[in-house]
């Protein structure tokens, strides 16, 4: 006989994560309510930084609309994203009626509610847990009440309009974080680094992420999921294990067993020293050249250069009769010329390139970049640069480049649609740029009277830097571009996850 499913739809505090760089990881609620089930198949489909507009694109959405039947549940979490104001994809108003397209009630019913129905399966709805707020004060957005809408109520509402068991997760977490205080709080979630104290490990507070929990956190989110449905007379009741017992911290939270502590400081650009090679002529920008160079960049045969040749002209890249630098899955080396943003903008940087150096040939890489991570003056030959980035650029491989492509959790992502055979050549020229609104980026690059692009939702910037991210021009290995009509803005302040 085949079992009863339980979908589960979301965002990032219910999806799963893959962070091997932070002391507590990012977990969501989804992947751990099979603790306090039994009996039925979990099928977790949340996706980080989704809304429930901007989810009907997914792949995972298709799979939902395949798949969900009769008997089954389906469990809707969604409500950060949709307050997106500043994102057309995914905002949608928690003040407007059912009967209004732009309404968080007329994407929820229609296209969760409403098809979990017509298959004869149970809707079940959660509102979101609170953001962190080191104040304790959930009385606005860390609430999820914003000038679009109460988007807790707003679940409740559509709830109970439409006689759906939900879990009031907004006013359990809060009510938790309210009772046990803000130190004990920042450990239901996700935190990226640590520090060394009287021999022992311990989280650096600091760096904690007022969205996201951690194992524990997630745990204890899916333990009110269960322990408030439990007391309904929903039939998912016949899934739920007899004893719901409550997470204990002693036990059930842990840190990540790879992490290493990471010394870094953010760039010191009183500091800075420029060299006939690396320089600049307007402040903002900084010339450099970071991570496995396999010579001292400064030296005079390195062949590394990161200059602003004219006003408004840059030349970036390596040249000479050693090849030096490379992009490669476990190390990168590059000529950079870059400029610190706070992680609270969102900005845009545009540039067009022109190839003026070029030697076909595979690891190197050029175009926009944006990095967690930045340094500079770097002499060392060899030097752990392995962080996260996005490139609205170029990479080559043996005998074929792929166009826009990021590493995150040290892992090198790449566009499989968007690689073709061959290298692109000397007088080559480009349109490039990268554009940051709230947490999607988006890296775009015309070739050849072609346009790729690619939106990266909840990128992970802030797994070295909490406080920073870098953005800039990049090139490597033989090859050397000019970048000209560079234009950068900060557009606004950028919305929290």
């Amino acid at each position: 006989m085949c079992k009863n499913t339980l979908y589960i739809v979301g965002y990032s505090t219910l999806s799963k994560f893959n962070d091997t760089t932070y002391y507590y990881p990012r977990y969501g609620y989804g992947t751990q309510l099979y603790n306090y089930l039994k009996d039925i198949n979990i099928v977790n489909l949340a996706l980080s930084g989704r809304s429930s507009k901007s989810f009907l694109t997914e792949d995972n959405y298709k799979i939902l609309t395949n798949s969900i039947k009769s008997g089954d549940y389906l469990l809707i979490g969604f409500g950060h994203n949709n307050e997106k104001s500043d994102d057309f994809m995914r905002f949608t108003s928690a003040n407007k009626s059912i009967d209004d397209e732009s309404s968080f009630h007329y994407s929820l019913y229609n296209y969760y509610i409403k098809l979990a129905k017509d298959r004869g399966a149970t809707p079940i709805l959660c509102t979101p847990i609170v953001r962190l707020d080191l104040n304790n004060d959930f009385s606005g957005n860390a609430g999820h009440i914003t000038p679009n809408g109460d988007y807790r109520k707003s679940i409740i509402d559509l709830a109970n309009m439409f006689n759906i068991d939900y879990v009031d997760l907004t006013t359990l977490t809060k009510n938790l974080f309210l009772e046990i205080g803000v130190n004990e709080a920042c450990l239901h979630h996700a935190i990226t680094a640590a520090d060394m104290i009287n021999g022992e490990i311990k989280p650096r507070l600091s760096s904690v992420d007022k969205a996201h929990l951690n194992i524990y956190g997630a745990k204890y989110a899916a333990y009110f999921v269960a322990n408030e449905l439990k007391k309904t007379s929903n039939s998912i009741n016949k899934y739920l294990i007899d004893n719901i017992e409550e997470p204990k911290k002693d036990i059930d939270l842990y840190p990540n067993p790879d992490f290493k502590i990471i010394e870094y400081k953010a760039p010191d650009f009183d500091s800075y020293k420029e060299y006939d090679n690396f320089s600049t002529l307007d402040s903002e920008w900084y010339a450099t050249a970071i991570g496995d160079l396999c010579v001292n960049p400064l030296d005079a045969n390195s062949g590394f250069i990161a200059k602003e040749v004219e006003k408004g002209i840059y030349h970036v890249g390596q040249y000479g009769e050693e090849l030096n630098g490379r992009f490669h899955a476990s190390t990168d080396g590059f000529a950079y010329i870059f400029r610190q943003i706070p992680i609270t903008k969102n900005f845009r940087l545009k540039a067009n390139a022109k190839i003026i150096k070029s030697v076909p040939t595979k690891q190197t890489a050029f175009g926009l970049m944006l990095r967690d991570d930045a340094y500079l003056n770097q002499v060392e030959k060899y030097a752990p640069v392995m962080n996260n980035y996005i490139s609205a650029g170029f990479l080559t491989f043996t005998s074929s480049t792929c166009i826009i492509y990021s590493r995150e959790c040290t892992t090198e992502l790449k566009m499989e649609d968007n690689i073709f055979e061959g290298y692109p050549m000397e007088n080559d020229t480009f349109e490039l740029s990268i554009e940051r609104l709230g947490q999607a980026v988006t890296a775009r690059v015309i070739y050849k009277d072609k346009l790729y692009e690619k939106i990266f939702i909840d990128f992970d910037l802030v797994a070295i830097d909490n406080d920073y991210m870098y953005v800039g021009m990049y090139s490597t290995k033989g090859n050397i571009l000019e970048f000209n009509n560079v234009e950068f803005e900060i557009t606004g302040e950028a919305k929290a996850a």
